[in-house]
C-alpha cells in the first residue's frame, strides 16, 4: 500500500487526522491559562481565537541557532499578518535556563509568549514547554511539550492547525540550516515546497516583482524597493494623460496625497502606472503629476513583449498584449486606483468603491465616499475639485 497523506483544510498534515478530528482542541490546555503580549498578559483562548494555524517556537535567547533563525520568522510572520492577521499566530515556548534571560515580548521577539513560569516550571513541578539539558542536569524535570514532541535542541516550530491542533508542518522537513565555513556565521532558509504556502507567498513578496525593478521619481531613476521601503500602503494609480477623467480626477489625488505626506512620510506613496498608448505622451515626473512612476516602456512592453501596467483597448487592436496588472485587477478603464498594502501587497481599498465621479455638461469631478476611502486619506480631504 502506497504512502497515506492526511490534510486539514487543505494544509498537508503530519499527524493521522482521524480518530479525535471532530473534538475542538483546547489551547488553555496544551498552553495554559495565560500568554504574554505586548499588551500584557491575556487569556491563551483569546489570543488564540480565529487563528487558521498556531506555531509554537521552542526558543532560548542564549542559542545562536534560535538568534540566526528568529529575524526570518520574525520578518515572514510581519508580512504574512500585514496580508492576513488572522492566518498565523507564532507562541514563542521560552527554554531560557534561567529565569533573568527571558525576554518576554520585545522588538526582536514580538510573539506572544509563554511566561517563564509555565513553560519551565516552578517548586519542583514540570512545566508545560522544553527544558534544556543544562538545567535537567540540574534537577528540573522535562516540560510536557519537550516530551510530546520528542525536542532534543532549540529551535524547534511546529505549525498546527488552529482550530484542531493537528501538526501541519514540522520544522525538521520545512526549515533549513546552514553554516559558512570561513566566517561561521548561521542562516536558515525554508524549504518552501515544504513550508506552509501562506508563509511562502508573503516571504517572497517584492514590489520589484509587481512593479519592475526600478521607477521613475524626481531624482531619476530609482531601484523600486528603495523608493517604497517603509510605506504602509502603496497606491497603484492607472491614469493616460489624454484620459478627461484621469485629469479631472489627479488634483484630488494629488492634494490628498500631498497634504498626508506633510503628517506622516511613511503612510502612502502613490505608483504612477502609464497607460498612455504612445510613448510620446508619457510626461513622467511632473508638477501635475509627482508621483514615482513605472516606466513607459515597463508598464506597456517592448515590442513583442508584455508589460506590467494597463494596456488601453487602441493599443490592444493594434496588437499589444493586455498587461499583467491590467489582468490582475480586471481594468477596463481609466483611471483606476488600487491601495495596496505596504509589506505584504494585499489590496486594502479599492477606487471602484471610494471614487466617486460626477459629470455635469462638460464638467467633470471627483470626490472620495469617506466610508469607503482609507482612513488616513479621509483625514486630508478637500472640496471636491471641478476641472
Amino acid at each position: 500500500m502506497g504512502d497515506v497523506r492526511y490534510f486539514i483544510d487543505g494544509e498537508p498534515s503530519a499527524e493521522d487526522v482521524f480518530g479525535s478530528a471532530g473534538s475542538a482542541h483546547s489551547w488553555t490546555s496544551m498552553l495554559g491559562p495565560t500568554l504574554q503580549t505586548a499588551e500584557g498578559p491575556k487569556p491563551t483562548e483569546d489570543v488564540l481565537s480565529g487563528k487558521k494555524k498556531v506555531a509554537l517556537l521552542f526558543a532560548d535567547k542564549n542559542c545562536p541557532f534560535c538568534a540566526a533563525f528568529e529575524p526570518l520568522l520574525v520578518d515572514t510572520m510581519a508580512k504574512l499578518k500585514a496580508g492576513d492577521p488572522t492566518d498565523t499566530e507564532v507562541v514563542y515556548i521560552p527554554a531560557e535556563v534561567e529565569s533573568s534571560a527571558f525576554r518576554g515580548v520585545t522588538a526582536e521577539q514580538p510573539f506572544p509568549a509563554m511566561p517563564w513560569e509555565t513553560s519551565q516550571g516552578s517548586g519542583g513541578a514540570p512545566g508545560l514547554g522544553f527544558v534544556r539539558k543544562k538545567a535537567r542536569e540540574a534537577g528540573r524535570p522535562q516540560g510536557a511539550l519537550g516530551e510530546k514532541f520528542g525536542i532534543a535542541s532549540v529551535p524547534r516550530l511546529y505549525v498546527m492547525d488552529g482550530k484542531s491542533g493537528r501538526i501541519l508542518h514540522d520544522d525538521k522537513a520545512f526549515l533549513q540550516e546552514h553554516e559558512d565555513e570561513a566566517s561561521k556565521e548561521i542562516s536558515f532558509t525554508f524549504v518552501e515546497e515544504m513550508a506552509p504556502a501562506s508563509w511562502m507567498e508573503a516571504k517572497n513578496f517584492s514590489w520589484s516583482k509587481v512593479l519592475g525593478p526600478t521607477l521613475e521619481t524626481a531624482g531619476g531613476s530609482q531601484d523600486t524597493e528603495a523608493v517604497l521601503k517603509g510605506k504602509k500602503q502603496v497606491a497603484l494609480f492607472f491614469a493616460d494623460t489624454k484620459c478627461p477623467y484621469c485629469s479631472a480626477f489627479e488634483p484630488l489625488l494629488v492634494d490628498t496625497i500631498g497634504k498626508l505626506k506633510a503628517s506622516d512620510p511613511s503612510d502612502t506613496e502613490v505608483v504612477y502606472i502609464p497607460a498612455e498608448v504612445e510613448s510620446s505622451s508619457f510626461r513622467g515626473i511632473t508638477a501635475e503629476q509627482p508621483f514615482p512612476s513605472m516606466p513607459w516602456a515597463t508598464s506597456q512592453g517592448e515590442v513583442g513583449q508584455r508589460g506590467l501596467g494597463f494596456v488601453r483597448k487602441k493599443a490592444r487592436e493594434a496588437g499589444k498584449t493586455q498587461g499583467a496588472l491590467g489582468d490582475q485587477f480586471e481594468i477596463t478603464a481609466v483611471p483606476r486606483v488600487f491601495v495596496l498594502d505596504g509589506v505584504s501587497g494585499k489590496v486594502k481599498y479599492s477606487g471602484q468603491k471610494f471614487l466617486v465621479e460626477h459629470e455635469e455638461g462638460n464638467k467633470i469631478w471627483f470626490e472620495f465616499d469617506e466610508e469607503e476611502a482609507p482612513p488616513s486619506w479621509v483625514a486630508s480631504l478637500r472640496k471636491p475639485v471641478v476641472a
